[in-house]
């Protein structure tokens, strides 16, 4: 059951003491509300459309937010109809998946009378559960700004009997949390040859040697030589679903469904049989290029991508979506224990991740000017090469925060700056893992458990070495002509997005004395860059998601009856030949669905006396009946009274009850048939 559900206008009073609404609401502007902003503007569709929209709160977080859903739907019997599902907000590090969900909604309520939305709320219902990871995202909208994906779950990510204790610390009081690299005699990165801004592991095969080691942004707040090693939470709700979910391993959890969160929405859609299709906005795709087909896992039972017979569907649908969107490519992004992959494999419904934004093409310098941050060499670490001109100056904070553990601010958050992303680090924080697809390394152990200190003297690059880590004698051989690539070929293509912006989207490295390591350098990606479009972008997402969505609306089951043939056999004899016909695009179940048994098929039951059928089942079982005009044929031979109406009842979990009146011919003479509508 919800927790608590509004839907008419009297409940406005129980609503609005129910909802915390605050002065400091929206504090992320217009564009991206916080979590207060947002139940503020749910209550205001609730108010402004009380006839097509029901608010539900299907549980709390771990820091008493509730989970929103919001029922859209026009008439009466909403919950029986068959439904689809819009899920945001599982990663708290993409503040726009929310944010387009809110948006979809909104449109889909305001839709004229006639159009699609309008006829999809009038025919079927819609839930939209904007933000499952609110405790997560309310850090896009505090100082110092730090990515934070993961639910907010404490995790002694040291083992040192505290958690949480050492996250980031904005140390250079830029409001920003990003890298801080350091040269150390146990280095673990060097400069990318290709793109100095860039780190990247050695190729030792190339002669490179590392330089730096690499550390999120902060102080060892705990004492114990490591650097923001157990920042707040730990549990990746992408991660954290039963299918494909990997034990033991870094962000997944404790067991599956540990979280309060990834709890509410599992039991959601086991408490909601009907819904039928499902939509979720994050960092995962698999619309731009769907999963393989016919792979399993190492048991051979478990699929890890699309049952082979569902992959022409998946292509179907991904033609029209890149139709809509003109997107072409999208970062892969495993879906080990992701709700999108269990809501198909497990719950057996079609399910569409949709990255709703993707990195822009960079804007190109006038003619005649050369791409912002080129460089043909560059210079010393932190200082531009000659003839380069000086790296952009990240954008200033409103109020830069002074040093200190993000865990501890409370101050309320400025505006944001420009939309932004960074990897994840690996206590959960987010921050620029330059080359890498997760955090920067912790810093590695030597000597056992014990962690390699830094010495209290930064020593200087060894002389055999460039300062890109290149062994100076095979650096000097290499032939002038070689094509270097960068070892991250993403992060540097978002690199080029950020020169087309003035450098807003990456910090450059820049001289710091560090009050514990030393000299070191600070810079990297600003937090968010790379998953956050600027407001005046959300209208056309959300534009492009409302029209999927209505796609996908068109392609619902639709089953009917076909015209019965009855033909009477000898007196009191009758054979009976109908079909269930299915119009929909998508069949009653998936082919996964089919072959596991987790859709309930079509119970097919004619009311006759089982001793009256003298041929055929009298109960029949369609598990799954195909789209496009799909048939379950059905046929019955049977004793009955010549003039008499027999029904025949289909019923799926899914999809409800239909039934068909079928009268028996009085003549008692064979004949070809007589056909009876539904």
């Amino acid at each position: 059951m919800n927790e608590h559900s509004w839907r008419r206008p009297r409940s406005r009073v129980a609503l609005a003491s129910a909802l915390v609404v605050t002065a400091a609401a929206g504090a992320g502007g217009d564009g991206y509300p916080d979590y207060n902003a947002m139940t503020d503007r749910l209550a205001a569709l609730l108010a402004d459309h009380p006839d097509a929209c029901e608010l539900s709160s299907i549980g709390k977080t771990r820091e008493g937010r509730r989970l929103w859903t919001l029922r859209l739907a026009r008439g009466d019997g909403a919950a029986d109809r068959t439904a689809m599902a819009i899920v945001a907000g599982v990663d708290g590090d993409f503040p726009a998946a929310s944010e387009t969900a809110l948006r979809v909604a909104q449109r889909l309520l305001t839709a004229e009378p006639g159009s699609g939305g309008h006829e999809l709320l009038s025919t079927h219902a819609v839930y939209v559960i904007p933000r499952v990871n609110p405790d997560a995202m309310e850090a896009f909208f505090q100082t110092p700004r730090v990515e934070r994906r993961p639910a907010l779950r404490p995790v002694d990510d040291d083992r040192d009997g505290l958690a949480d204790e050492d996250g980031p610390d904005d140390v250079n009081g830029d409001g920003l949390i990003t890298l801080m690299r350091v040269v150390d005699p146990e280095p673990t990165h060097l400069e990318d040859p290709a793109e100095p801004r860039l780190l990247r592991e050695p190729d030792r095969a190339k002669g490179q040697r590392p330089v730096y080691k690499v550390y999120p942004e902060g102080i060892d707040d705990d004492g114990d030589e490591e650097y923001n090693e157990d920042g707040r939470g730990g549990v990746d709700l992408n991660r954290n679903f039963t299918h494909g979910y990997e034990e033991h391993a870094a962000g997944s959890g404790p067991h599956q469904i540990s979280e309060p969160e990834s709890k509410a929405l599992i039991d959601f859609f086991l408490q909601h049989p009907r819904i039928c299709q499902a939509v979720f906005y994050g960092r995962h795709d698999n619309v731009i290029k769907p999963a393989e087909g016919g792979k399993t896992d190492a048991t051979g039972r478990a699929p890890t991508g699309l049952h082979k017979d569902d992959v022409d569907l998946y292509k179907t649908i991904s033609q029209r979506y890149r139709q809509i969107t003109e997107a072409k490519e999208a970062p892969g992004e495993p879906s080990n224990g992701a709700v999108f992959a269990w809501a198909y494999a497990q719950y057996g419904i079609p399910s569409f991740a949709c990255r709703v934004w993707l990195r822009p093409e960079p804007k190109k310098p006038p003619e005649g000017e050369p791409e912002p941050g080129a460089a043909a060499e560059p210079g010393a670490p932190g200082e531009p090469a000659p003839g380069e001109p000086p790296p952009a100056e990240p954008a200033e904070p409103a109020e830069p925060a002074a040093a200190g553990n993000e865990n501890d601010n409370d101050t309320e958050a400025p505006p944001p700056v420009e939309a932004t992303s960074t990897e994840s680090a690996a206590a959960g924080e987010r921050a620029a893992a330059p080359a890498q697809e997760d955090a920067p390394p912790a810093a590695p152990k030597t000597g056992g458990d014990q962690p390699a200190r830094p010495t209290e003297a930064t020593p200087e690059v060894p002389p055999e070495v460039t300062a890109d880590g290149q062994d100076a004698a095979i650096a000097k051989d290499r032939k002038e002509d070689e094509k270097l690539e960068p070892a991250d070929k993403e992060a540097a293509a978002w690199l080029k997005v950020s020169d087309g912006l003035d450098g807003k989207g990456f910090v450059p490295w820049t001289p710091f004395e560090h009050p514990q390591l030393g000299p070191v350098e600070i810079g990297g990606f600003v937090p968010y860059f790379q998953t956050t479009p600027p407001d005046e972008e959300l209208d056309g997402i959300a534009d492009k998601q409302l029209e999927f969505v209505l796609d996908l609306a068109g392609r619902f089951p639709s089953v009917s009856w076909q015209p019965a043939k009855v033909t009477a056999l000898s007196a009191g004899v009758f054979e009976i030949e109908t079909a269930l016909i299915n119009d929909g695009y998508f069949p009653t179940a998936l082919a996964i669905a089919r072959d596991n048994r987790r859709v309930r098929p079509y119970v097919v039951t004619i009311d006759v006396p089982r001793e009256r059928v003298l041929g055929g089942d009298p109960l029949v079982r369609a598990w799954s009946i195909p789209g496009s005009g799909g048939r379950q044929m059905l046929r019955w031979v049977i004793a009955g009274e010549p003039g008499a109406i027999v029904t025949i009842k289909a019923a799926a979990e899914k999809y409800g009850e239909t039934t068909l009146a079928v009268a028996l011919p009085s003549s008692t003479v064979p004949a070809e048939g007589n056909v009876n509508g539904q």
